[in-house]
């Protein structure tokens, strides 16, 4: 009986201490739990797996205009130089002199290739004009806005006045056109050049006219875009009050003389030189 009493307090023993190790070890290993309340700041976000509206920017991408990968300067003379027989034609030349320059005069980044004259007394000028193609494959003859006969302004010169409209993205160039009738009468126009989607235009700013009677008295006149006669000083204020809202620039060109007789003989080296130096001067700024 004493030795049944000792094993079973013995065995109590062992029991509590198995209790308190265990109540021990969780209070240890037992994780913080954090029962602030979630403000605005820290309130999660629920993730959606809807897939998110379009906004005005990526609604309808493919109304975006594509942007054309530049086409190498150096690709585009070549262009040019591989169609010489098309643009340097004895069926298109007229005088005894023509002229050659290259321009960008949209800035569009495809360059023009001028190629013309200025002709007899009454200083006729004609001069056409071709663009390198969008994807830079062909040489384009550009419309005009006029007809054939119409005497064209005298861009056979070095520099110009430009005008630019940022809002039409369109530069306006300010030549003049030169006509005579014999020792009577001559006319000096005030014209603006321009080329936009593909056509070349023109506009007629203001005109002097000289006229000379029969008693050999000169009369001089000046004029405005709309016939009305004004004077001389606004006369030459024409140009800047068509484009007083545009920005002025300055533009030069460099453009080759070659004589009748030496086209024929020029090779196609000489031809690749002229091209590159006109295109190397041309400069708006």
């Amino acid at each position: 009986m004493y030795r049944n009493i000792i094993a079973l307090a013995l065995l109590c023993c062992v029991l509590l201490g198995c209790v308190g190790c265990t109540g021990t070890r969780e209070e240890e290993t037992k994780p913080t739990v954090i029962t602030e309340e979630p403000t605005q700041k820290t309130e999660p976000v629920a993730e959606s797996t809807e897939p998110a509206e379009p906004t005005d920017a990526t609604a309808d991408s493919s109304s975006l205009p594509a942007i054309l990968e530049a086409i190498p300067v150096e690709d585009q003379l070549a262009l040019m130089l591989a169609n010489r027989d098309s643009w340097m034609n004895d069926e298109e030349m007229y005088g005894t002199m023509y002229n050659l320059t290259v321009t960008d005069l949209d800035h569009n980044g495809r360059l023009e290739l001028l190629f013309g004259s200025c002709m007899g007394s009454g200083l006729f000028t004609y001069v056409d004009m071709w663009e390198v193609s969008p994807d830079g494959s062909e040489l384009v003859r550009l419309d005009k806005s006029y007809a054939e006969e119409y005497s064209q302004a005298d861009v056979i010169c070095q520099e110009a006045t430009v005008y630019y409209d940022q809002e039409e993205d369109t530069y306006y160039y300010i030549f003049t056109d030169v006509n005579r009738n014999g020792w009577m009468w001559s006319s000096t126009e005030h014209r603006a050049l321009w080329l936009k989607d593909g056509v070349i235009r023109e506009r007629t700013l203001g005109a002097y006219v000289l006229e000379t009677d029969e008693s050999y008295v000169t009369h001089e006149h000046w004029y405005d875009a709309e016939g009305n006669e004004i004077s001389m000083e606004m006369y030459e204020d024409q140009p800047a009050l068509a484009y007083d809202n545009c920005q002025e620039l300055h533009a030069m060109m460099l453009w080759h003389n070659i004589g009748i007789e030496e086209v024929s003989n020029l090779t196609d080296e000489d031809v690749a030189m002229l091209l590159t130096q006109a295109a190397d001067s041309f400069l708006v700024d």
